[in-house]
């Protein structure tokens, strides 16, 4: 009988513990420390000179995914904001 109840005891706890994790890791922003830049170029030529770059230090470009032609083929009220 002890076991089960040390067993409830400890869902309940892992529960409470994933609960607060999750409340106070939404206070960690994703902008922290990111660096934005506006390129003068189109979307299209920043990726190139990027892929470009990446490639000559010897890295490698696993693939390019052009996202407003695949939202293109979706009916409009498939996309949301």
């Amino acid at each position: 009988m002890k076991i089960q109840a040390r067993e409830k005891n400890m869902k309940l706890l892992t529960l409470v513990f994933g609960a607060l994790l999750i409340t106070f890791s939404s206070f960690v922003s994703a902008a922290d420390g990111l660096v934005v830049v506006q390129s003068p170029h189109s979307g299209v030529a920043t990726m190139d000179k990027l892929e470009t770059l990446v490639k000559q230090r010897g890295l490698t470009v696993f693939a390019r995914i052009d996202h407003a032609a695949g939202a293109a083929g979706l009916a409009e009220a498939a996309v949301k904001p």
